[in-house]
């Protein structure tokens, strides 16, 4: 276990964090695909970490925004913009358009 709890081997997370009424997730690994209705999130942060498309995970979640963070690498980082683009998702990238504030 590392000291935030999680386990170093761990290949995929998948924990929802409500904050003030808002469904945010950070997923890490690959997100894992049952069946069954998509699982509604506000705002999903990507990071170098998950390594699932955006496409993969449009299919396992319904998305209103996408944050990807400036750990992403250039190449990633281009094809997760183009996953966006691709699938109609709103996003905002920290590497280009500075931090992400909302007030919840």
């Amino acid at each position: 276990m590392t000291e935030y709890g999680e386990k170093e081997d761990e290949q995929s997370s998948e924990i929802i964090n409500v904050i003030e009424g808002h469904r945010v997730l950070y997923p890490i690994g690959e997100v894992e695909f049952t069946a069954g209705a998509k699982v509604n999130v506000d705002i999903l942060i990507l990071s170098k970490r998950c390594r699932s498309s955006i496409e993969q995970l449009a299919e396992r979640f319904d998305i209103g925004l996408i944050i990807l963070d400036s750990s992403i690498s250039g190449y990633r980082l281009a094809a997760l913009v183009e996953g966006c683009v691709q699938t109609s998702i709103p996003y905002h990238n920290v590497a280009e358009d500075g931090a992400f504030v909302r007030e919840f």
